[in-house]
């Protein structure tokens, strides 16, 4: 198997409470997956998104809230210093899409070299 080098994109966010804490309806959650899927295909040729459990703490406030999450999972070859500046901007695309269709404040971006093959 050759593997080769990547980076891998990881974005996480919160599914079920918006920036100031109203419920997500099921319905706005399903219409912001979809579009999500559908940026980071157009931006990177596919993603994976995993379902995930999260907690974070309002710094205003200081109530803790636990939530179900998601996280956005994408590779894309690593290239040279042009191409891993697209990269970088399409992230930030990606990770505004993520925020806005989800009514997010921030959302957690991971970004990392790894080597990777699809079998």
């Amino acid at each position: 198997m050759k593997l080769s080098t990547f980076y891998r994109i990881e974005i996480a966010a919160g599914l079920l409470y918006d920036a100031v804490g109203k419920t997500i309806p099921k319905a706005d959650r399903d219409t912001a997956l979809a579009s999500i899927l559908r940026v980071a295909c157009e931006l990177f040729g596919g993603a994976t998104i995993l379902p995930a459990s999260g907690r974070w703490e309002d710094p205003a406030s200081g109530l803790v809230a636990a939530e179900p999450s998601l996280c956005l999972v994408v590779l894309t070859p690593k290239g040279n210093k042009t191409q891993q500046k697209s990269v970088l901007k399409a992230v930030g695309m990606l990770a505004d899409v993520v925020k806005g269709t989800l009514g997010q404040s921030a959302v957690l971006v991971s970004l990392s070299e790894v080597r990777a093959a699809f079998v």
